[in-house]
């Protein structure tokens, strides 16, 4: 990929400020390099990306409430729109699949995908249709299938039940709207949970950053690995670039069957239409890991330790991607059977694979680390 003059001068002069940055932390010894840089991209940008995410949805669930107040065109778009900025936003917080959220199955609580049999279509009308009470206490007792951002995706966006009449209804407003609103400030409480759980310093950002001793009462077996930080972030960001590959990318376009076929339904989010822009958003954010702002990030660590080669490398490569990614301007249902957007998801794809390989074989023998077992890879 070549970048144009402007680009190529920013990333160089990111590089040199990097540089310069982490020359004074030269002298210090690497493991407490790595906790500082740890705790830097803890405090950062782990902290705003879960702020971020608790924010959206709050006002996503108000939309809701507003919404239902008075069903209307108008009412409606602006929560669409809001369902997309919380989406948006949760595709930063998903790349952290370690500590609160792997409590409770969280994660499939606030997205339940892939969904190649509809189940989300499927256990929502059924719970419409019955005479089950839709109350917080009902749904968190039910079927991860009926709650999160996925079904919400079909309580906006669904062509048929989705349809505004459905709001508009005696039947719908005792109904649909009460799961709308149910679903939405559930969300909203995960969220919140989320956060609120990152930013207490003497729980889950201080064992990730010192891979602390955990005993039994503090609950936090699960990311108390032993794993030191950055090994832990870098596991966490492989899983995440092979899922945008292997399913977000590869599942539609057909690289995952046997023959071959495009299919649009396995989209992350081909109801709302929203799934291009959500790869992007997940990359952006991987990016931001790396580089976590003005303070230290993975890439400082790289050049402190004199590998300012692959540091570039592996912003190049990202910032490649996302410009391939940035070409398509249909959506995802159009581009995988349009010839040049289905060619540029392709180009998309396997450069994937390559910065995969430069994460999974450059960077460990870099900083002399061993990656786990990654259930993921592999298409």
């Amino acid at each position: 990929m070549i970048f144009s003059k402007p680009r190529n001068q920013a990333l160089l002069l990111f590089l040199a400020a990097a540089l310069a940055t982490t020359l004074t932390y030269l002298s210090k010894d690497k493991q407490d390099l790595e906790k500082q840089v740890a705790r830097e991209i803890a405090e950062n940008t782990i902290v705003n990306f879960h702020q971020n995410f608790a924010l959206s949805t709050k006002v996503l669930s108000a939309k809701s409430q507003a919404f239902c107040i008075n069903p209307n065109e108008t009412t409606l778009k602006a929560t669409q729109a809001q369902w997309r900025l919380a989406m948006s936003d949760w595709q930063a917080v998903k790349i952290i699949n370690f500590g609160p959220i792997k409590v409770n199955n969280l994660s499939w609580r606030l997205q339940f995908w892939p969904d190649k049999k509809n189940l989300v279509g499927r256990k929502i009308k059924s719970l419409l249709k019955s005479k089950d009470v839709i109350d917080h206490a009902k749904l968190e007792e039910s079927s991860v299938v009926i709650q999160g951002l996925s079904a919400l995706e079909y309580l906006l966006f669904d062509r048929t039940g989705a349809k505004l009449s459905h709001y508009q209804t005696n039947e719908g407003e005792t109904r649909q709207c009460a799961l709308l609103q149910t679903v939405a400030s559930l969300t909203q409480q995960t969220a919140e949970h989320l956060s609120s759980s990152w930013q207490a310093k003497d729980e889950y950002l201080s064992v990730f950053v010192n891979t602390a001793t955990i005993t039994p009462e503090t609950n936090m077996a699960d990311i108390a690995t032993g794993t030191p930080p950055l090994t832990q972030l870098i596991e966490s960001i492989l899983v995440n670039l092979e899922t945008l590959k292997n399913d977000k990318l590869g599942a539609p376009l057909g690289l995952k069957s046997a023959s071959g076929k495009t299919n649009a339904f396995l989209a992350e989010a081909w109801r709302s239409q929203h799934s291009l822009a959500l790869a992007s958003a997940n990359l952006s954010s991987v990016r931001q890991l790396l580089v976590n702002g003005e303070l230290l990030g993975l890439t400082d660590f790289l050049i402190a330790d004199d590998h300012q080669a692959l540091a570039s490398r592996l912003l190049m490569q990202i910032d490649a991607i996302q410009t391939t990614l940035n070409t398509v301007d249909r959506p995802m249902a159009e581009a995988i059977n349009h010839d040049e957007s289905r060619a540029a998801l392709s180009k998309a794809h396997t450069d994937l694979a390559a910065l995969i390989s430069t994460l999974k074989r450059d960077i460990p023998i870099a900083m002399n680390i061993t990656l786990g077992f990654n259930d993921n890879d592999g298409d």
